[in-house]
């Protein structure tokens, strides 16, 4: 269960890559809060093969139906009011941080 959410808080934007990150993306989205977009690594070649494949939160996200990024920049073309940060796995610069909350 999910603490109570402030009700200021319309819209979370959700960053996150490996697989510890796919369980709480996918309790926000089933708890109905709107995650408008959700921003992870870049597609990697991994593998014997070296076949290119998507983050495990890519996956979970474009099988919710969320939009997906690979850079922080599509943060500015997306009004949120909360970031959550679960192992992005990337620096992240100080502008994102000027949102009006963030946590990681």
């Amino acid at each position: 269960m999910l603490p109570d959410v402030p009700q200021e808080v319309k819209k979370i934007a959700y960053l996150g890559t490996p697989e510890i990150a796919v369980p709480p993306l996918r309790a926000l989205h089933e708890f109905g809060l709107d995650i408008p977009i959700v921003i992870t690594g870049e597609d990697k070649r991994r593998g014997r093969g070296s076949k290119v494949t998507s983050s495990p939160v890519k996956v979970e996200s474009e099988r919710l139906g969320i939009p997906v990024a690979h850079d922080l920049t599509a943060l500015s073309n997306v009004h949120v009011d909360l970031g959550i940060v679960v192992a992005f796995g990337q620096k992240i610069s100080q502008k994102p941080y000027s949102y009006k909350s963030a946590f990681s």
